[in-house]
């Protein structure tokens, strides 16, 4: 029997599984690989004792199986395996502790408790099959909808066949087993109706993967029976090597669903004890495998953290028989997600490298500030590679012990000639009249930066950037002390004046006295404020006052209001038409000038004036034309209908009866 059963090699990643049965006590093998040579042998001795010797080439890692009927009896080197260098445990496996383990050679010794050797005198001949006799669906690893047992006519039609598994709709159908171990052989038992063409009952394939699957054709196939049904049996041996998925696939067909039936299934595999299992957990043991060969220490202690959890986690699963495909999927996906989460974390060094870039090398020593560059250097260069969590925690406390010994300069007194200068000549400004004529912001930042300047001046730790900088800024205020503030007692007075206008701004045209409450309310904001200057000053005035001369009266427009009302008793009706269309446009006009606010005191005369003229010019129409007027329907009522010149004048006369009615109503509130 070999010495190691290789599931790869040449990659990165191997595994090593002896398998010692019968009165075999020792065994042997190796491989030569593109890495070095990967080999194993191990030995049986009396008792329980069993050694395991094995070499992992360089640069690769290997998840070894040590026969042991418990962890706490595995020794390498004579420790216990568990603290053994380069060896991690991951679980117990069904008689075997499994290791992951790093390149090099390791010496495991265990308590193991092997079988009886095959073929002692009345010893039960070891199960090498799984064996479906179809009495449900627990055996299978999945199984379409539309599938049922049937266990009626056994004895009639099935030969004693009680448990079977049929279609209930017509339609193809899907049944797949996956096996603990390579398939070797499959027996497969059927029914199917005498009359069918049986060869079409079926399909077969097998697969590695459960995902590219090969077609399978049986080598022999038996047919018996007489009555209506049939039983055929398929046999296959020629199966590829490393499948462990068998699908049968009904076929789509017409007649009765319930024909063909699958009776009972035998699977022959690779190793003892064979099972059909229902979730599939090679994804979650690979990727368990990988994981527990990573070293963790090498990350952030929260990201190493998620990934111990998950392998927690992932290893329950794997041990627990009774776990479903979705806690398989579940615990696969928090592992690959840990494990991908796998992080350096460099937060505190680069506060660190932030907090170094920032030293004023003016203020320490050479020695000292040359140290800190070098161990910044050092940081910068490391992040741009890529370092484990040690690495970084290192060079972390380097540059913090850079920054700790950082040595302060002597002090040194600056020189404050300049500043001393400055300062005696501003407080001299300040004590003159030149400081009380400045707007008022000069005031205030030229005062600021005198007392800062006098604080500095007295300060003996104050450095030479300091005391210079002090001095600049207030020279800078100095300059500014020739913003003068205006005089603003003659804007003050014209304002005093505007406002007695106010109270009777309503006696002026619209169009003059909105300028000057415009120009008012102007004078006063720059009155109020403290910075505006001699100019500001100056043209609010003249703004001011020239919007006051410009002001206005609104006209006296009570004789035309009056010559208005005597011109709505003209009745048109008793004169000529050319004497009433004259007298029309005259009230017309008369309207609009009276409904002007801006209208000037000679505009209303003249209106008032054309509208009395028309008047007297109306020339009355002779009786034999009054008499004519007064049989005609359409000359009686309201003027001349022929010209259309009545109604426009008798409604302009309304609406100047309105409007002198709203002029009277605002003079009295006025």
């Amino acid at each position: 029997m070999k010495a190691v059963r290789l599931k790869s090699w040449g990659k990165t990643t191997s595994v090593i599984k002896p398998y010692a049965a019968g009165e075999l006590t020792s065994a042997q093998a190796s491989i030569h690989t593109v890495r070095g040579e990967l080999s194993s042998s191990w030995t049986r001795g009396e008792g329980d004792a069993y050694e395991l010797n094995v070499t992992i080439p360089a640069n690769t890692t290997a998840t070894v199986y040590v026969p042991a009927a418990d962890a706490t009896t595995v020794l390498e080197s004579g420790v216990s395996a568990d603290s053994a260098e380069g060896v991690n445990f991951l679980r117990m496996d069904n008689g075997f502790a499994v290791y992951s383990v790093g390149s090099g050679s390791y010496s495991f010794t265990s308590v193991y408790s092997a079988p009886e050797p095959i073929g002692k005198p009345g010893e039960v001949e070891p199960q090498v099959s799984a064996v479906d006799e179809f009495a449900d669906f627990s055996k299978m690893f999945s199984n379409q909808d539309s599938l049922r047992t049937d266990t009626g006519n056994a004895d009639k039609y099935f030969m004693g066949d009680t448990t079977r598994i049929c279609r209930s709709k017509l339609a193809e159908k899907e049944v797949v087993y996956y096996l603990s171990d390579d398939i070797r052989a499959i027996n497969l038992v059927t029914f199917t109706g005498k009359n069918s063409d049986w060869t079409k009952d079926f399909t077969f394939s097998v697969s590695s993967d459960n995902e590219t699957y090969l077609p399978l054709d049986y080598q022999n196939a038996t047919r018996d029976g007489s009555s209506s049904w049939v039983r055929v049996i398929y046999q296959f041996d020629q199966i590829p090597e490393g499948m462990q998925f068998f699908k049968i696939t009904f076929r789509p067909m017409t007649g009765n669903a319930w024909e063909p039936q699958l009776a009972k299934l035998t699977v022959d595999c690779a190793s003892e004890n064979p099972q059909f299992l229902t979730v599939d957990k090679r994804a979650l043991q690979t990727t368990y495998d990988e994981a527990a060969q990573i070293n963790l220490e090498d990350y952030s202690t929260e990201s190493a953290d998620a990934v111990r959890r998950a392998l927690a986690e992932a290893g329950s699963v794997l041990q627990n028989s009774a776990a479903t495909q979705q806690m398989v999927s579940d615990a696969l996906s928090a592992l690959q997600t840990a494990v991908s989460g796998l992080s350096v974390d460099i937060t505190a060094l680069l506060g660190l490298i932030a907090e170094a870039e920032q030293i004023d090398p003016a203020l320490y020593t050479q020695q000292s500030y040359d140290a800190l560059q070098q161990a910044l250097q050092s940081a910068n260069d490391l992040l741009g590679s890529e370092p484990t969590q040690p690495e970084v925690d290192g060079v972390a406390a380097e540059l913090q012990q850079a920054l700790d010994n950082l040595e302060v300069k002597p002090a040194v007194e600056a020189d404050k000639t300049i500043l001393n200068k400055v300062l005696a000549y501003a407080q001299s400004l300040k004590d003159s009249g030149e400081y009380d004529q400045a707007i008022d912001s000069v005031q205030e930042s030229f005062t600021l930066a005198l007392n800062h300047a006098a604080s500095v001046s007295v300060d003996p730790s104050a450095t030479q950037q300091q005391v210079d900088e002090a001095w600049t800024t207030l020279m800078t205020e100095i300059h500014k002390l020739g913003f003068v503030r205006g005089d603003k007692t003659s804007l003050d007075q014209l304002i005093a004046i505007s406002e007695g206008y106010l109270a009777y701004i309503n006696r002026y045209t619209p169009s003059t006295a909105q300028p000057f409450t415009a120009a008012l309310e102007a004078a006063k904001g720059v009155s109020g404020d403290g910075d505006a200057m001699q100019e500001e000053v100056e043209q609010a005035e003249n703004t001011l006052l020239g919007a006051m001369v410009a002001l206005r009266y609104k006209a006296d427009k009570s004789i035309l209001e009056a010559v208005l009302a005597e011109a709505t008793e003209v009745d048109p009706a008793l004169y000529t038409t050319e004497s009433v269309l004259s007298f029309n446009r005259a009230a017309d006009a008369a309207s609009a000038v009276f409904s002007d606010p801006e209208a000037t005191q000679q505009e209303v005369n003249a209106a008032a004036d054309s509208l009395k003229e028309a008047m007297r010019l109306l020339e009355p129409i002779s009786s034999e034309q009054n008499a004519a007027v007064q049989g005609d329907p359409a000359a009686t009522g309201r003027g001349s209908a022929k010209t259309g010149e009545t109604f426009p004048v008798a409604l302009a006369v309304s609406l100047l009866g309105l409007a002198a009615a709203s002029f009277v109503l605002s003079r009295k509130k006025n």
